[in-house]
């Protein structure tokens, strides 16, 4: 298999700061709240060490990325208290999109079109 160079936003923004990457190659499912755990399957590395990014409104006023390992559970109060916030819940997929300039499913926390807070 031959590893050609793909740029995206992402590689752009990694590149820029300097920061190493390795990109694999696996086929894509799409099947909601699983994706993550079909991307590590794909390239063969166990799940705490693959993460899945997540666009989260705090308080229906500020917009957060989470990024946490594709094998957990994202605790919604938790990250609203991060950020001072009471309520915390799911950005809608047209949004997320919109404001990140990726498809869901492949979100990046590096590169994304407007800049938010990002915690791991």
């Amino acid at each position: 298999m031959s590893q050609q160079k793909i740029e995206t936003p992402t590689t752009h923004f990694l590149a820029a700061h300097g920061i190493a990457y390795t990109m694999h190659d696996y086929d894509y499912v799409s099947d909601p709240g699983k994706i993550g755990l079909h991307a590590a399957a794909g390239i063969g590395i166990e799940q705490e060490k693959v993460f899945k990014t997540l666009m989260v409104e705090i308080d229906k006023k500020q917009v957060v990325c989470a990024v946490i390992p594709v094998h957990q559970k994202m605790n919604l109060k938790k990250v609203a208290a991060l950020f001072g916030g009471k309520n915390a819940r799911m950005l809608n997929a047209e949004k997320a999109e919109a404001l990140t300039g990726f498809q869901v499913g492949g979100i990046s926390p590096f590169g994304a079109r407007t800049q938010v807070p990002v915690v791991f």
